[in-house]
Protein backbone atom coordinates (compact mmCIF):
# COMPACT_ATOMS: atom_id res chain seq x y z
CA UNK A 1 0.00 0.00 0.00
CA UNK A 2 1.19 3.14 -0.91
CA UNK A 3 1.03 6.67 1.52
CA UNK A 4 -1.83 8.11 -1.27
CA UNK A 5 -4.23 5.16 -0.28
CA UNK A 6 -4.31 6.08 3.48
CA UNK A 7 -7.08 7.51 4.75
CA UNK A 8 -8.83 8.26 8.00
CA UNK A 9 -11.01 5.06 8.03
CA UNK A 10 -8.02 2.40 7.31
CA UNK A 11 -6.45 3.80 9.86
CA UNK A 12 -9.23 3.72 11.94
CA UNK A 13 -9.77 0.13 11.18
CA UNK A 14 -6.34 -0.73 11.64
CA UNK A 15 -5.62 0.75 14.82
CA UNK A 16 -8.82 0.40 16.83
CA UNK A 17 -7.03 0.73 20.77
CA UNK A 18 -5.86 3.96 19.60
CA UNK A 19 -8.77 5.20 18.39
CA UNK A 20 -10.35 4.14 21.33
CA UNK A 21 -7.80 6.19 23.52
CA UNK A 22 -8.51 9.08 21.70
CA UNK A 23 -12.16 8.81 22.14
CA UNK A 24 -11.84 8.25 25.62
CA UNK A 25 -9.54 11.20 26.39
CA UNK A 26 -11.80 13.69 24.83
CA UNK A 27 -14.61 12.45 26.56
CA UNK A 28 -12.34 12.71 30.17
CA UNK A 29 -11.02 15.92 29.02
CA UNK A 30 -14.98 17.23 28.66
CA UNK A 31 -16.06 16.27 31.56
CA UNK A 32 -12.87 17.62 33.58
CA UNK A 33 -13.77 21.24 34.21
CA UNK A 34 -17.27 20.04 36.31
CA UNK A 35 -15.98 16.90 37.95
CA UNK A 36 -12.46 18.57 39.06
CA UNK A 37 -14.22 22.12 39.90
CA UNK A 38 -13.51 23.39 43.88
CA UNK A 39 -15.62 26.12 43.12
CA UNK A 40 -18.30 27.99 41.27
CA UNK A 41 -16.69 27.29 37.93
CA UNK A 42 -17.91 24.58 35.66
CA UNK A 43 -17.25 23.56 32.02
CA UNK A 44 -19.78 26.55 31.39
CA UNK A 45 -17.58 29.24 30.68
CA UNK A 46 -19.54 32.46 31.81
CA UNK A 47 -19.20 30.58 35.37
CA UNK A 48 -15.34 31.58 35.61
CA UNK A 49 -14.64 35.09 37.42
CA UNK A 50 -12.46 36.63 34.75
CA UNK A 51 -14.38 35.39 31.86
CA UNK A 52 -14.85 38.61 29.92
CA UNK A 53 -11.08 39.25 30.44
CA UNK A 54 -9.74 36.22 28.57
CA UNK A 55 -9.67 34.91 25.01
CA UNK A 56 -12.77 32.31 26.26
CA UNK A 57 -15.53 34.11 26.60
CA UNK A 58 -18.64 32.19 26.07
CA UNK A 59 -19.23 33.64 22.40
CA UNK A 60 -15.61 32.60 21.22
CA UNK A 61 -16.51 29.38 22.69
CA UNK A 62 -19.12 28.48 20.29
CA UNK A 63 -17.31 30.15 16.87
CA UNK A 64 -14.55 27.81 17.81
CA UNK A 65 -17.06 24.97 18.16
CA UNK A 66 -18.65 25.84 14.71
CA UNK A 67 -14.98 26.01 13.44
CA UNK A 68 -14.74 22.50 14.77
CA UNK A 69 -17.74 20.72 13.54
CA UNK A 70 -17.31 22.29 10.08
CA UNK A 71 -13.57 21.28 9.50
CA UNK A 72 -15.08 17.44 10.96
CA UNK A 73 -18.08 18.02 8.34
CA UNK A 74 -15.25 19.15 5.69
CA UNK A 75 -13.09 15.60 6.93
CA UNK A 76 -15.37 13.75 6.41
CA UNK A 77 -16.51 14.87 2.75
CA UNK A 78 -13.32 14.09 1.56
CA UNK A 79 -12.87 10.71 3.12
CA UNK A 80 -16.13 9.68 1.01
CA UNK A 81 -15.03 11.59 -2.13
CA UNK A 82 -11.78 10.10 -2.67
Amino acid sequence: MSDGDVTFMTLAHDHVAAMGAVILTIIVASFAPSALSRGAYTGEPTTKEDANETAFTASKEMIHGRLAMLAILAEVVLEMTQ
